[in-house]
């Protein structure tokens, strides 16, 4: 019995004629954010600190995340960012040393609203082998609906996606007659969250 109530979610029909029973127009968009910050100083005449940080945050919206039908609507943000600092310090004409530090961040978090498609709203009420599209709360979802020649719906990208990289490092050069002495450090860390 719960096969018709899946087709409760599914519009009534607002188009005759070839091609199909259903016609919706909705806009999709896609807002961009970009910040870039620079600083510079000079701490005295051999010691000189600088700071960059660059955010590009990307507000996406989806019209027809879930599907085709236009009744999962949804958002797939990214609110990625890079910051460096360095700091360079001369100790001789012929010696100097310079440490940095590295933050890479990128954060995407996808969210469909399938409040039309939830089983409250179908009445859809057997049970899932994987009961993981809500983990048995009430707002849990009914499954993906496919049926040959019709348009179907699906529950859209539920995701969360984060990543960052750690990294510092350190040079340090040293001039001796004819001779260009080098040395430094690289630390990175990774890591990923999804």
């Amino acid at each position: 019995h719960n096969g018709p109530l899946l087709l409760t979610a599914l519009p009534l029909p607002n188009l005759s004629g070839p091609g199909g029973n259903h016609n919706i127009a909705a806009v999709s968009y896609t807002d961009p954010k970009d910040l870039i910050v620079r600083l510079d100083y000079l701490l005295s005449s051999r010691t000189q600190l600088d700071w960059r940080v660059t955010r590009d945050e990307w507000y996406v919206f989806n019209a027809y995340q879930g599907g085709n039908l236009g009744i999962g609507p949804g958002t797939r943000n990214r609110y990625p960012y890079v910051t460096t600092a360095n700091i360079s310090h001369t100790f001789s004409p012929t010696m100097m040393t310079v440490f940095g530090f590295s933050v890479t961040y990128d954060f995407i978090q996808g969210v469909t609203d399938n409040s039309l498609i939830s089983r409250p709203v179908t009445g859809v009420n057997f049970p899932e082998v994987f009961a993981s599209n809500g983990n048995g709360s009430e707002g849990q979802l009914g499954p993906n609906l496919n049926i040959a020649g019709f348009t179907g719906y699906n529950t859209g990208q539920r995701m969360r996606h984060g990543n960052a990289i750690f990294q510092a490092r350190d040079d340090f050069s040293k001039v001796i007659g004819s001779h260009s002495l080098k040395f430094g450090a690289l630390i990175t860390r990774s890591r990923g969250n999804e």
